[in-house]
């Protein structure tokens, strides 16, 4: 391989016209240069074509117009596919990106199939919420790595980098599934593996408009969530099991490794627990305090 690889970025749009530009600036002006933006706009009502126009004509970015429109994450799909480079680095519509992101994630990847960072988080004018998304340590070997995705994410899209290999295992992505980076997650964990980095490398805007974002929460609210988890039902929990149950059913078709079978039957016991009508969930309770260590770190 190159000691420049050529890096396709796979940016998503759809009605981004307030903060496309700026987007689009910062992935123009990466120190890393061997790059392809390629766009595809879901069916966008407002300016954002017209946008994606003026950078045909001055940095000859590639967009693709969808007829109909299908949504986040069926449109990153369909962006991702359409990539020609030897890496992927997906880009929402909205952030911005620090001018040596792509090169760090070249220099990380090693033999692993994804890195993604740390992030800043702005607000919609751009002011810092929090120098720093996450704080704490993301340290896996690669087996909980795998485990932990069955249960919750730390990889976020924007943040991404995936090599293209990873595309023809992970693609189609089974239609009910809602999070592609997720999905790709999932798969790069139990192939060749994920790198995270502490260090920041994009500031990641947070607005009411936006499809996912970062989600603080305090303490308190964190362990009310746990608690209501287990001992009670709510319409949230039900919702993300099933969702979970989906993805790990989606998951059991593709992957055939036995201890990772093993893992995600696990995982179904406990989610089809969490989503039942009993008043307290114990055997997802159990499952839960056997992988203490595991289910709650704190990224």
């Amino acid at each position: 391989m190159s000691k420049f690889p050529l890096v396709s970025v796979a940016l998503a749009t759809y009605n981004g016209e307030e903060f496309l530009r700026d987007q689009i600036e910062s992935i123009y002006a990466q120190t890393y240069k061997n790059i392809e933006v390629i766009v595809c706009d879901d069916s966008s009502t407002d300016s954002t074509t017209k946008i994606l126009d003026e950078y045909v004509a001055s940095h000859g970015l590639k967009y693709y117009l969808n007829k109909n429109n299908i949504g986040f994450m069926r449109n990153f799909e369909k962006t991702i596919s359409l990539c020609s480079g030897d890496y992927v680095a997906l880009s929402d519509q909205d952030d911005v990106w620090l001018p040596n992101k792509i090169s760090v994630l070249v220099d990380n990847i090693g033999d692993n199939d994804l890195v993604c960072s740390n992030a800043i988080l702005i607000d919609k004018k751009g002011d810092v919420l929090k120098g720093r998304w996450r704080t704490g340590d993301i340290c896996f070997n690669s087996r909980d790595t795998f485990e932990f995705l069955l249960y919750r994410n730390f990889v976020t899209g924007c943040t991404s980098m995936i090599k293209k290999n990873l595309i023809k295992e992970a693609f189609p992505i089974p239609n009910n599934e809602k999070y592609h980076d997720w999905w790709l997650a999932i798969f790069a964990a139990q192939r060749n593996g994920i790198v995270y980095l502490k260090q920041p490398l994009i500031s990641y805007r947070q607005h009411e408009r936006q499809d996912t974002g970062a989600g603080r929460v305090s303490k308190i609210s964190m362990f009310i969530s746990v608690f209501n988890k287990y001992f009670g039902k709510n319409e949230e929990n039900v919702k993300f099991s099933q969702m979970q149950k989906n993805r790990i059913m989606g998951l059991l078709k593709k992957v055939s490794k036995a201890g990772n079978v093993k893992m995600m039957n696990e995982a179904l016991i406990y989610f089809d627990d969490m989503g039942s009508n009993k008043r307290i969930h114990l055997r997802a309770l159990w499952i839960s305090i056997k992988k203490y260590r595991l289910l709650y770190k704190v990224i």
